[in-house]
């Protein structure tokens, strides 16, 4: 008497045969004692009466075996039997529901999360109900979790995205990504500024129209094309063409994008026009520092060899010769002492022995040292001092390289019959050192940067005077490194003037 009950799904169904299975053997037991019992009682009476003997054997049985009891006993267990089959199919719903649940929570054990999988027949009653929900109400939170889950990851990628775009776009350096047609996909805020693009969006238009240069152009052309498979470093300097590349040297890095990527090239772009300008300088200056020591050293070895010539023993020339010999050695210890300079200024290591600087004397020797060069010139030079100087804490010997600096350049950079003046004030604790000349100026391009090292206005007049490149840029390192600065105001053909301030200790009375 096996029967099986379809729930929603096979998994309930199975477990719906194993309850049937459990609960039918029980049943039919005692159906089966029933019917035996009952069989006997009958088999025992009909023998006895059809013998005529039922009442002697009825008489000489105890009760227990009688007919009577026999027969009570058949039909209560009938009644017994009905009322087991009525009530094992009133209960039979709900004990299958139990069992239904025991093996419900044995496959969940077992890993099983599909809710269909786990869920019960509705026929089964309350039970059944109950679990389904608790079954659905865990579903529900499973599904919850998940979502949240998923808009975590997904939070978390669209942050990383702005992360990377946030970074690429902080780079001092471009950046530039090329699709397979020639479109932009991505420029960083530096590349649209060197490429000298707008700063709204440049995505999908084309690389060719924003970047100019022809070799630039022929070397994205190649590796789109597949025809270059590797790095090409281009250089293109456009100092003389300010509308192009915005007066710069820039430095392309083109390669070919990966397989697994979508974009075709990436372009790194690097604006050296400061390593350029200050290696032409340094390049410039190494073959004037060659050309400043071979010119005394020529001068010197020549009149030594007039000294040692035996058949001139005139003092005046002896005399004249060594002179030079004496000026020329000047020179050099000159140019020796600015590349010394500059090394300590690289190297991080110039410093100052600090003391009481007496001003008065300072400009005493400085007054008389360039007298005799102005009158050579025919230049007026004309001191403005003030009768009381301040007191100033300093290195005394680099605040005179400081002020031999600012004077020899109006000197030098003055022509003939020119002017020069040195004023000096001190006020509101601060000293004020102008030197103004009538020379040649200086453009407003070059004001910006002629205090750099080795740098040398592009003036072809300028070009003709013998000059390092360092001193302005040693004066302003060593006023700062007194808490100072030196700036210039200048125009081209009607003259300069630098203006030095210091702070002062204390007022001199």
């Amino acid at each position: 008497m096996q029967e099986v009950i379809q729930s929603q799904d096979g998994a309930g169904s199975v477990r719906l045969q194993r309850t049937d299975a459990f609960l039918v053997p029980i049943v039919l037991s005692y159906v089966a004692m029933a019917i035996v019992t009952t069989l006997g009682a009958g088999v025992w009476s009909w023998w006895a009466l059809s013998k005529g003997q039922g009442e002697a054997v009825e008489a000489a049985l105890p009760f227990w075996q009688s007919t009577t009891f026999l027969t009570g006993q058949g039909v209560l267990l009938g009644l017994v039997v009905v009322a087991g089959g009525v009530l094992y199919r009133k209960h039979r719903a709900r004990a299958r529901a139990v069992c239904e649940i025991h093996g419900a929570l044995q496959d969940l054990a077992q890993g099983e999360q599909c809710e269909q999988a786990l869920r019960l027949a509705p026929e089964l009653g309350g039970y059944a109900e109950a679990w389904n929900a608790l079954i659905r109400e865990n579903q529900n939170k499973l599904d919850r979790q998940t979502d949240l889950e998923i808009q975590a990851v997904t939070q978390a990628t669209h942050n990383a995205k702005d992360s990377l775009v946030g970074a690429c776009d902080a780079m001092t350096a471009g950046l530039i990504l090329i699709g397979k047609q020639m479109d932009i996909t991505y420029a960083n805020g530096a590349a649209k500024a060197l490429i000298g693009a707008a700063q709204d969006d440049v995505v999908g238009k084309s690389a060719l129209s924003l970047i100019t240069d022809q070799e630039v152009q022929d070397a994205v052309k190649s590796i789109i094309s597949g025809h270059l498979r590797r790095m090409v470093i281009i250089q293109t300097d456009h100092r003389e063409q300010s509308a192009i590349g915005g007066g710069a040297v820039l430095r392309y890095q083109i390669r070919p994008g990966r397989e697994q990527e979508k974009e075709a090239a990436v372009i790194m772009i690097d604006d050296i026009t400061q390593q350029s300008n200050a290696e032409e300088a340094r390049l410039s200056f190494v073959a004037q520092a060659t050309h400043e020591l071979r010119t005394p050293l020529t001068n010197i070895r020549l009149y030594i060899e007039e000294l040692l010539d035996e058949e001139n023993e005139d003092p005046v020339e002896q005399r004249k010769a060594i002179n030079v010999i004496s000026n020329e050695a000047t020179r050099l210890e000159s140019i020796v002492s600015d590349l010394l300079s500059v090394s300590e200024m690289e190297a991080g290591a110039l410093a100052l022995s600090a003391g009481d600087v007496r001003l008065d004397s300072l400009f005493e020797e400085l007054e008389s040292d360039y007298q005799a060069q102005a009158r050579e010139k025919h230049i007026e030079l004309r001191f403005e001092l003030p009768p009381k100087y301040p007191t100033i804490q300093g290195d005394r010997a680099k605040l005179s390289v400081v002020f031999q600096n600012m004077l020899g350049n109006a000197l030098k950079y003055t022509p003939e019959g020119g002017k020069v003046a040195v004023r000096v004030e001190a006020e509101n604790e601060q000293l004020c050192v102008e030197v103004s000349d009538t020379g040649i100026g200086i453009s407003a391009e070059d004001q910006q940067q002629v205090f750099e090292k080795f740098y040398r206005a592009r003036d072809e007049r300028i070009r003709q005077i013998t000059g390092s490149g360092l001193g302005l840029s040693l004066a302003r390192e060593i006023a700062r490194l007194h808490g100072g600065e030196i700036d210039v105001r200048s125009e081209i053909d009607v003259g300069s003037t630098f203006i030095l301030t210091l702070p002062t200790r204390k007022n001199a009375a």
